[in-house]
């Protein structure tokens, strides 16, 4: 019965979407452009380099978690099970979203700032297993502490 409902539901939700004259939209001018973010700027380039870093490292997971919870930290054998992995990689994931819509926003100065203290855990966390892999966040802590601290 409420399965009935939910598949009646997206059916319908489906078909007036479908029968709604939309116009396209270009996928991330228009959104971009809401509040005046952009990826033209340092800032704006960097968040978005980093969104894709995020998003790259954490869809994998999600999709196959036994062939990846292996490869997350090199020469580093993790214990967690599928879930654990998955749940990692759905917060890596919004992580990603996060930063996306900071450049969305305008807010990089903002976001840079505030996520110091997750690279902090993030990178210690993967210290006590690998430094080598900590040093490649290092570069990208760096990043937040210029565009949240230093650069104007």
């Amino acid at each position: 019965n409420e399965m009935n409902f939910f598949t009646v539901f997206f059916f319908v939700s489906v078909t007036v979407a479908s029968a709604t004259k939309t116009k396209r939209m270009p996928v991330f001018t228009k959104p971009l452009a809401v509040r005046g973010g952009s990826i033209d700027t340092p800032e704006g380039k960097f968040l978005a380099f980093s969104c894709a870093v995020a998003c790259a490292s954490s869809i994998p997971v999600i999709i196959a978690p036994e062939t990846m919870l292996p490869k997350m930290i090199p020469n580093v054998v993790l214990e967690a099970n599928n879930n654990v992995a998955m749940l990692y990689g759905a917060t890596g994931l919004a992580w990603g979203v996060a930063k996306f819509n900071a450049i969305r926003t305008s807010t990089e100065k903002q976001f840079s700032q505030t996520n110091l203290i997750p690279m902090l855990i993030l990178i210690g966390i993967v210290a006590k297993n690998s430094l080598v892999s900590a040093a490649l966040y290092i570069p990208l802590f760096i990043g937040y502490l210029y565009f949240g601290y230093i650069k104007e």
